[in-house]
Parts: C-alpha cells; structure tokens; sequence
C-alpha cells in the first residue's frame, strides 16, 4: 500500500494562462515530494484547472477539484495510505462562501485525506476535524478568501458602470476602434488606412464578379 500524495494546481483566468501560476504551484508539490520520498503520485490523481474561477465554485461545479471531491465522496482514496492533498493555500481551493468552503473541506478531512497547504508546510490531518480553534480558524480564512474576491468583482462592476454612464455625456468607453478610426476624434478617418479598406472591398466585389 503506498502513501498517496493528490496534486491539485489552479489558476482563475485566461489573461493568468502562461504565466508563472502553475509553474509555482509545481514547484512547491515538487519540493514537498522530494521532502516526503515515502509519498507518490499517480497521474489518474493528479488535478489542475486552468482558467477556472474559484469564487463561485466553478472549480468544483465543472472542474477538476469537483472530480476529486466525487472520488473522495466514492472511498477511492481508502485503499491509499495517508492520502494527502497537496494545495499551494485555501485560496486555491476556492474563495466560496465559509459555510460552502467549511462543509467541502471538513468533508475531504472526514473520509480521511490531510490537506498539506505547501506555501507555508501545514499539514491538517483528519483529528484536526474535532478542533473547534482550527474550525474557527478556517471560518475566518474562507470568510477573508471571499470577501476580498467580492470586493474585486464589485470594483469591476462598478467601474464599468461608471465607463457606461459616462457614455450619455460623451465619454469613451474603450480606445479599441477600427484601425481605419482615429482614436482620438472617433469622427475622423484615417485616410491611408480609409483606403486601403476601400481597397480590399473593392478587390472582393471584383473576385465576386468574376
């Protein structure tokens, strides 16, 4: 029976997709693996979701942390020894709401998987369960994951609704125009640039006739 160590890596957007995200979490399963030699992997085991938002537990819905909760749920990992879930922090987990985040987390802990969280070396076992200080102590880090989460998205709202409002009086909501358009007074073409697009229509009207 060999000890199981579970990867489970994730990034939230597309605009995060070839950066240095994964590339860190990587690293940190890889350092704690070669700390922890009795431990292995199994690529059937091994969990990432890229481009996948936490906040509203699409990772968990859609993605891969969902496929492993469904085979923790199952007992896969029982026939394991000290399965333990490799996370660079909760913030990689999710940023659900508390109770949501407290019900999932207790519930992998529950059927007896350690959670290692690798940015600062804790490792939660099962007992820890039973823990009303860690209970609290998980309340509170959930509750901050989310809220701060929130708050971004409420910034992003918001901000667009102020770009909108402003569009009445005239205001720009983005400098993204046809190439043709000039930026700066989005009454004005671009001359050159007006015809060479007057060129290619022209030159496809004409491939057309033919």
């Amino acid at each position: 029976m060999i000890h199981l160590a579970i990867p489970y890596r994730r990034f939230s957007s597309d605009k995060q997709t070839g950066n240095t995200s994964l590339t860190r979490q990587q690293d940190l399963v890889t350092k704690w693996l070669s700390k922890n030699p009795e431990y292995k992997t199994l690529p059937q085991f091994d969990y990432v979701d890229e481009a996948v938002s936490g906040y509203h537990g699409d990772n968990i819905k859609f993605g891969q942390l969902g496929e492993f909760i469904s085979e923790v749920e199952k007992g896969t990992f029982n026939r394991y020894k000290s399965p333990i879930l490799l996370i660079e922090n909760f913030d990689r987990f999710g940023r659900l709401k508390p109770r949501k985040a407290l019900g999932y987390i207790t519930d992998i802990l529950e059927a007896g998987v350690s959670i290692c969280l690798l940015d600062r070396g804790e490792v939660i076992t099962p007992d820890k369960v039973d823990d009303d200080f860690f209970l609290m102590q998980l309340v509170m880090t959930a509750s901050r994951a989310h809220g701060e989460s929130k708050r971004k998205s409420d910034n992003v709202t918001k901000a667009w609704q102020i770009k909108a409002e402003g569009i009445a009086d005239g205001a720009t909501l983005t400098r993204n125009v046809p190439f043709w358009i000039n930026p700066d007074n989005r009454q004005l073409v671009i001359p050159e640039r007006a015809k060479l697009v007057e060129r290619i229509f022209k030159m496809r009207l004409e491939s057309m006739s033919c």
